[in-house]
């Protein structure tokens, strides 16, 4: 034989009668769960970043350059994970002043590329800026590494009529020529 269900029955409240129970008391179990979910998405995304900057300083110390730029990880770890500029360079082993103008958005190069063909030199008038990419302590080979990778895409992707590349280097803004912080030159092989 089934049982038969109980019968509920469900009166409703006068009208200006009291509610048996707040809104803000509904809401308040679901306002704490929401506090406590975002408060261990904060700290995993803290713990990860502190992985990849831990993992970048010790790419650098072994004397491998750094997978993808140092700058991304920087900038993710300071506005995702909401590390504070000190924490991110203690982490990195670097100089809060560095750390800073990355966050600033000063740590960035421009450049210029010229190219050479049997008519002689098209030099731009122009500088093209990308972000600095930081590979070691010294910011003079950085901006080597950055000026000899930008030469080689430059003679692997244009056409065989370009017989030599030279990218100037500057940090921050464009300048003269001589005072480039790197000048690489390159020729079609």
């Amino acid at each position: 034989m089934t049982q038969q269900p109980t019968a509920v029955t469900y009166t409703k409240r006068p009208a200006g009668a009291p509610m048996s129970r707040t809104m803000q008391a509904q809401k308040a179990p679901a306002a704490t769960f929401a506090e406590q979910l975002m408060t261990l998405v904060k700290d995993h995304e803290a713990d990860r970043a502190l992985a990849m900057l831990r993992s970048a300083r010790e790419l650098a110390a072994a004397g491998r350059p750094v997978e993808g730029p140092l700058v991304q990880v920087i900038f993710e770890a300071y506005l995702d994970a909401e590390l504070s500029i000190e924490a991110i360079a203690a982490e990195l082993d670097i100089a809060e002043q560095r750390v800073q103008a990355i966050v600033d958005g000063h740590a960035c190069y421009a450049y210029r590329v010229d190219l050479q063909t049997a008519d002689g030199w098209e030099v731009d008038d122009y500088a093209e800026f990308a972000p600095a990419e930081i590979v070691d302590a010294d910011p003079v080979l950085n901006a080597e590494k950055f000026a000899q990778t930008v030469a080689d895409e430059v003679l692997a992707g244009h056409d065989p009529d370009v017989i030599r590349v030279r990218v100037l280097v500057w940090a921050g803004r464009p300048g003269r020529d001589e005072d480039a912080a790197a000048v690489v030159e390159r020729f079609r092989a």
